[in-house]
């Protein structure tokens, strides 16, 4: 799902993300939101979502490690993909977060 160099209204944004969370995340994060804690965590609610951006977008771009392993997706998904998947998370199940740009994802990119 190639996302780079169009400019998204954030709904569309939010929509793109959609599925590239479902091809990505749902399989460890579920469908709902509601993760398989503790191996998986939710992200609906999760405070880590909800936060600043930065920390949120690290913990995509490195990848995290605890009861299971979280992937670095930097390499796999696209600025914009990563960007598109996280203003999803960030407005679905009924959280309320801002989106998040390409841009503000390639800043994270060290």
């Amino acid at each position: 799902m190639a996302l780079a160099g169009q400019a998204l209204a954030q709904p569309d944004l939010a929509a793109q993300g959609k599925a590239v969370f479902e091809d990505n995340c749902a399989a460890c994060h579920r469908v709902s939101g509601e993760g398989l804690p503790p191996t998986f965590p939710a992200l609906k609610g999760s405070a880590l979502v909800l936060g600043q951006p930065p920390p949120l977008i690290d913990t995509v771009l490195k990848g995290r490690k605890g009861l299971a392993t979280m992937p670095s997706w930097q390499g796999t998904l696209s600025p914009p993909e990563i960007a598109a998947a996280l203003t999803y998370v960030r407005q679905a199940w009924g959280n309320q977060a801002g989106p998040i740009s390409p841009q503000q994802v390639e800043a994270r990119i060290r």
